[in-house]
């Protein structure tokens, strides 16, 4: 099981201080928690550099005023994120198994 991550673990500020550009709201934290460690790299660098997630789908979506970009893993994981300010916030995280149940 994958330790759970606060924004003062050093695993959670290993990952984003390397990249420098993507931080991870209060709400994703619960779902960031979850996810086995293999996969938060693989997540965050679909994030910061979606030409290096190959094959990687991206999505926008309108929320108000707000336009997130939701993007899919090529493990499974959708990763819904906020890229304005010039800043990626990652706002949630789904599981393949929580995709699957969305989509029907």
């Amino acid at each position: 099981m994958a330790p759970k991550m606060n924004k003062s673990s050093p695993m959670h500020q290993e990952l984003v201080n390397t990249s420098g550009t993507t931080s991870i709201s209060p709400e994703a934290m619960q779902a960031w928690g979850r996810i086995p460690q293999q996969y938060k790299t693989e997540i965050i660098e679909a994030v910061e550099r979606p030409s290096a997630a190959g094959g990687a789908e991206t999505k926008s979506v309108k929320v108000g005023t707000k336009t997130f970009t939701v993007r899919r893993v090529s493990s499974g994981f959708r990763v819904v994120y906020d890229p304005s300010n010039g800043r990626n916030t990652i706002v949630s995280v789904m599981t393949p198994r929580e995709a699957r149940l969305v989509k029907g």
